[in-house]
């Protein structure tokens, strides 16, 4: 999966998020890109410690305040890394994201959390979703039911896996 990572880093520019995935794997491919503009790494642990460090620690809930609207070209993500918090993630990645979106361990779920949004997702032979969001129509009376939705699944999910045991 890390070429397939690298190979895709190597086409792409502009601005780009990368979630899930460690610096030091992919420096020499975003050092040796000169259309990446900027690259912003968030790792769930910190592994980089000390002096120069890249990644930074994930806090997904505030994602969509930390950076403005549209502001990165592509976003990498790496689904194991944000699972407890795709509601949160879904909306804040079609938020930020102006191009493609490409979604690494996904499942179903996902899939159908971003059709929501009308966007065109393709299921790639190495198993990843490459998600372009140029279309996509958001709205906040939908994000708010959309949530609501999601968290009440989660709850069930989770009351079922109480009774079950």
């Amino acid at each position: 999966m890390n070429q397939k990572i690298k190979n895709i880093l190597k086409k792409l520019e502009g601005e780009i998020l990368v979630i899930g995935f460690d610096y030091i794997e992919f420096e020499e491919v975003i050092q040796n890109n000169d259309k990446i503009i900027y690259c912003d790494f968030l790792n769930s642990e910190d592994k980089n410690t000390g002096e120069g460090s890249f990644g930074k620690t994930i806090n997904i809930k505030k994602l969509r305040s930390k950076y403005k609207k549209k502001k990165f070209d592509y976003i990498l993500v790496n689904v194991t890394e944000v699972k407890e918090y795709l509601k949160y993630f879904i909306k804040d990645s079609i938020y930020l994201c102006k191009n493609k979106i490409y979604v690494f361990n996904s499942n179903e779920k996902v899939k159908h959390m971003y059709q929501r949004y009308n966007v065109d997702i393709k299921l790639k032979k190495d198993n990843y979703l490459d998600i372009d969001v140029r279309k996509a129509s958001s709205n906040i009376l939908f994000d708010s039911i959309y949530f609501i939705y999601d968290s009440l699944i989660n709850l069930l999910d989770k009351i079922d896996d109480v009774l079950t045991r």
